[in-house]
């Protein structure tokens, strides 16, 4: 899978999003855990309400329109309240993802939609999050993915916990048994990824035999491309 394609990947995300908020005036939009800035784009008439647990984050962050300092595991949402959540590369952080994600069912709208993009846990990467350490992870992305910054106050990685909720399969019952419905779901490699196997002349045939060699070795239940994952979940109308 190419850069390109992980673009494309966003783009057939926003392209259901706008599709989902076109007929609906001033929507109002939950970025949970939204640090200083968005990964999607927002029509300019949304009501965008920011929760993070950093007020510098939420500080930086200038495309809110209501900032909430908070947890999304326990602050009380407003029941009802908002046509689409955004929840992008936090579900991996948090001790208790299902109490996020109740949350979130119960503060949608009838038909809003949450939109959740998180590591893959039965990839890799994911597995070799999961069972290094933080300290580890901090020098990985500055001598490894070249971020000279990690680790400095209010910058990543963070510590990273990956509870077996977050795989995809579960998450995907769970919402189910809070009334969720899936409307959307990919599996893709993510850039940082393929830029460091491209720098590492991990191409063509040999990545060919490296993602073989690691579904053998894990049994199967490790994949070495599909890094990152995004999956759309709808509340029923009324």
């Amino acid at each position: 899978m190419t850069e390109l394609v992980a673009h494309k990947m966003i783009a057939e995300l926003q392209s259901l999003i706008d599709s989902h908020l076109g007929d609906r005036q001033s929507p109002n939009v939950l970025e949970a855990g939204c640090g200083s800035s968005s990964r999607l784009k927002m029509r300019q008439d949304a009501h965008i309400v920011g929760i993070d647990l950093s007020q510098p984050q939420l500080d930086l962050n200038t495309i809110l329109d209501e900032k909430i300092l908070g947890d999304i595991q326990d602050y009380e949402l407003p029941d009802s309240a908002f046509d689409m959540i955004v929840c992008w590369d936090v579900l991996e952080h948090l001790d208790r993802p299902q109490d996020a994600l109740a949350n979130f069912a119960r503060s949608l709208a009838p038909c809003g939609i949450a939109v959740l993009a998180f590591p893959n846990p039965c990839s890799v990467k994911g597995f070799a999050t999961k069972i290094t350490p933080h300290w580890f992870h901090v020098l990985a992305y500055k001598h490894i993915f070249r971020h000279p910054w990690a680790g400095n106050p209010g910058r990543g990685p963070f510590r990273t916990v990956m509870r077996p909720m977050v795989r995809p399969d579960s998450l995907k019952r769970f919402a189910h048994g809070i009334g969720l419905t899936v409307e959307h779901f990919r599996l893709y490699e993510g850039g940082a990824q393929e830029k460091l196997r491209k720098r590492l002349m991990v191409v063509g045939p040999v990545w060919g035999a490296a993602k073989a060699l690691v579904k053998l070795a894990s049994f199967g239940r490790l994949n070495a491309e599909m890094t990152d994952c995004i999956i759309v979940l709808q509340r029923a109308g009324r």
